[in-house]
């Protein structure tokens, strides 16, 4: 019988979190040195939106994590550890 291996490889989960302003370059690090290393950890991509793009009525960014669901899992935590005032959206 055709045996499918590792399924979930194939499985992308996308999370969204709102950060402040303030926190961007917490998070982001010199020349992008923090979010690089939070990726490399976790093998799960993790951006933040640019300037001006914000949650509706606030002044808070996006940060879009993607990746297989134990990486995006792993990324939200490490981006949680960094940022504890982060929030869904």
């Amino acid at each position: 019988s055709d045996l499918i291996e590792a399924p979930e490889i194939c499985i992308s989960s996308l999370m969204k979190l709102a950060i402040a302003e303030s926190s961007v370059g917490i998070l982001v690090g010199k020349a992008g040195c923090v979010i690089k290393e939070l990726m490399q950890i976790s093998g799960a991509s993790i951006k933040v939106s640019q300037k001006g793009e914000v949650v509706p009525g606030t002044t808070n960014r996006y940060v879009t994590i993607s990746g297989n669901p134990v990486a995006a899992n792993y990324a939200q935590m490490l981006v949680l550890q960094k940022v504890p005032d982060a929030t869904s959206v």
